[in-house]
């Protein structure tokens, strides 16, 4: 027998494996000195407690039997013939315990994919790994990677958390005030692309190669995010199609005083109303499924939603998922501008309006609120492509790692750009290969949107209508609570504010009778208030004439 097969022996202190050249536990006491380690180790509170190779279980019971109720235990193993061996042993006992989950793999995507099903990020504040014996030391970089991985995420879930809290309800705002375009727009589904995409950010590498925009300009089916749109406009160059996602009153600027109408515009329901208002091309629209709320799960509320995008962080993002998935699958698509990486005081290429408005306030007794955040942000250092060492944040790099995400299934993305960060797309490092790529390829220019029946006046209006309704009835009911100063809630009325649950996105803490008290129930009448009269302002919206 070799080494290359575990061999287990039975021994005074418990069963020992023999595989690879050692043994996987303590010598003389496997089972005291893994439940020694399980027993001493610090357990906090809101953890995930990774435990790699856990083997035989020895150790596992004492960590449940110390977990807190608040944390969650995952149990990984990547060699198959170890996790045989945990089948047989332990697994079978732990399998229904909703706090454990266990899991085979050597994939890391696979993992959080699973876990995400399984556990809700947004509960847990640190990943903590606990190795028991020396299963660990066999894949020991791919266990610390998989705990620095989960870290990543989690980070990001609460990061992305953080953002929910503080834009929220304009997010909610702009959603409700939106509701008045629905029946004069299309469902991102009836888009249809059949040139080559080419994707513009609105990053410094647009500066370099914009003449390679302009040559290739017919052939492709030029898709702008909104912030690149004035350095368009100063090289007289029209975009096919334009991306807009930003809730925010400030991205109005950059379509201002330019000649685009009659272009299509693909917007997020949560985008800021004036950019809708004042365009005047074919609309289609999108919502980015922001928080996993069931309130969009409801049947009244979906008889009015746009199609559903995933969370994917910046608005390049956003575009370059579009163009995957809206393009035929047998045309290449093309990136440039989305560099994820910017010189300090330069936030976007010369000519954006940002880069405008820096330059123009920007003075040596007035620093640039925009650098100032930048340079406030926790800094880690990573290379360029071009192989450059710079100072990058956690911001930028969960962004690239979405966009890694979208190329590693879409074989077909070529990133044109001349610096910035590497996110998975072929690089394009002369003309000629972009023109050989473009050869004898179709020529079939963006179609018009049909006839859309997706939304009607009447369909909208009775959403409103259905909604203001529901949310008078919780108001009523939120008032009584408070009146009466009591935090104990009827079980229907909590779980009608659970069906709304859009209404304490912005609560630090996650909705629940445990943490239901009259501070919160006066923060829910606020937003309750604020919502119903937003709904009111719709409905009157309606019977304005349209200009």
């Amino acid at each position: 027998m070799t080494d290359t097969i575990p061999r287990l022996e039975s021994r005074p202190g418990g069963i020992n494996i023999f595989y690879k050249g050692k043994y996987l536990y303590h010598e003389q006491s496997p089972e005291e000195h893994a439940r020694s380690r399980a027993s001493s180790v610090t357990l906090p509170e809101k953890s995930i407690i990774l435990v790699p190779s856990p083997l035989v279980g020895y150790g596992i019971k004492e960590l449940l039997q110390r977990l807190p109720s608040s944390s969650h235990l995952v149990c990984v193993e990547k060699d198959q013939v170890l996790m045989d061996i945990a089948l047989k042993s332990f697994i079978p006992q732990i399998q229904q315990n909703p706090r454990v989950s266990f899991v085979r793999t050597d994939s890391i995507p696979a993992l959080i994919e699973y876990l995400d099903e399984k556990i809700d990020w947004k509960r847990f504040r640190k990943i903590l790994l606990v190795p028991l014996n020396r299963g660990y030391i066999l894949y020991r970089s791919f266990y610390d990677e998989v705990q620095k991985q989960l870290l990543m995420y989690l980070e990001r879930v609460l990061r992305n958390r953080l953002t929910t809290i503080r834009l929220s309800k304009r997010w909610m705002s702009n959603f409700f005030r939106n509701l008045i375009f629905l029946p004069n727009s299309s469902p991102l589904t009836e888009l249809s692309i059949r040139k080559p995409p080419l994707v513009l950010g609105a990053g410094e590498s647009l500066e370099d190669r914009f003449e390679w925009i302009k040559k290739v300009r017919q052939t492709v089916c030029l898709i702008s995010v909104d912030t690149a749109l004035p350095f368009l406009g100063a090289i007289g160059i029209q975009p096919d199609l334009v991306v807009s996602v930003d809730a925010q009153a400030i991205n109005l600027q950059d379509f201002l005083a330019l000649p685009f109408e009659g272009i299509p515009l693909v917007a997020d329901l949560t985008v800021f109303p004036g950019i809708l208002r004042i365009w005047k091309g074919p609309l289609y629209l999108f919502l980015s499924r922001f928080e996993s709320l069931r309130w969009f799960e409801n049947p009244q509320t979906a008889s009015v939603l746009p199609p559903m995008l995933p969370p994917l962080g910046s608005v390049g993002n956003i575009a370059l998922y579009i163009a995957s998935a809206r393009s035929l699958p047998t045309l290449p698509i093309f990136c440039l501008g989305m560099d994820f990486y910017y010189s300090p005081g330069k936030p976007h290429a010369r000519g954006t309006y940002t880069h405008n408005l820096y330059v123009s306030h920007h003075h040596r007794l007035n620093p640039s609120i925009i650098l100032e955040n930048n340079l406030n942000r926790q800094k880690g250092t990573d290379f360029l492509s071009n192989g450059k060492m710079v100072k990058t944040d956690p911001v930028l790099r969960s962004f690239i790692e979405v966009a890694r995400t979208i190329c590693q299934k879409e074989k077909r993305v070529y990133n044109l750009s001349t610096r910035g960060f590497d996110f998975g797309a072929t690089p394009i490092e002369d003309f000629s290969r972009l023109s050989a790529i473009l050869k004898d390829l179709p020529s079939i220019p963006l179609s018009p949107p049909p006839p859309s029946h997706s939304w009607s006046t009447r369909s909208v209006l009775e959403f409103t209508e259905g909604l203001s309704e529901t949310l008078k009835d919780i108001e009523d009911r939120i008032e009584k609570l408070i009146s009466s100063e009591s935090r104990n809630l009827e079980k229907d009325t909590y779980h009608r504010l659970e069906a709304l649950d859009f209404l304490f996105l912005d609560l630090p803490e996650p909705f629940s009778p445990d943490t239901f008290d009259i501070p919160t129930a006066v923060q829910l009448r606020a937003n309750i208030k604020r919502y119903k009269d937003l709904l009111s302002q719709v409905k009157k919206s309606f019977s304005l004439p349209r200009s």
